[in-house]
Parts: C-alpha cells; structure tokens; sequence
C-alpha cells in the first residue's frame, strides 16, 4: 500500500517537473521572439533615421517619409501579427 502511495507521488512528481521544463521553454521562445522583432523595428528606425539625415543634409523634402509599419497592405492594420 505504502509503495503505491509511493509511486504515485513519484510519478506526479516527474510529470510536474517535466510541465515547468516544458513552461520555461515555451516562454524563453517566446522572449526571443520579442526580443528579435523588436531587435528588427529598431534597425528599421535607425535606418530610416540614417537615410532621413543622410537626404536632409542634401537638400531633400521629406514629408511623405514615414514607417508605416506592418500595415502591408495598407488598409491601416497589422497585416500579420505573429506576437
């Protein structure tokens, strides 16, 4: 009897270590993933911010520059939202 008991516990006892193993996988993917896209916004910015002191220096209007962001197909949305 004891050792059912025993086994039992132990069992879940694996099972639940396995679960947060699995929990902490998940989210460290997810912060990666965070971290890359914004990782990507922020060259995107500087880029843009490069180019617009780069075409100011030489004289250029800049008014229709602007980042519209993941609006791809321009109807004012997010056009794919993976996070």
């Amino acid at each position: 009897m004891v050792l059912c008991v025993l086994t039992i516990l132990f069992l879940v006892a694996v099972t639940f270590v396995m679960l947060c193993e699995m929990e902490r996988r998940a989210a460290r993917q997810f912060l990666n993933q965070v971290r890359a896209k914004l990782a990507a916004q922020s060259g995107i910015h500087f880029a843009m911010a490069q180019t617009r002191s780069l075409l100011t220096e030489k004289g250029f209007n800049l008014v229709n520059l602007v980042y519209h962001g993941e609006d791809l197909d321009g109807n004012g949305e997010v056009s794919d939202a993976h996070i």
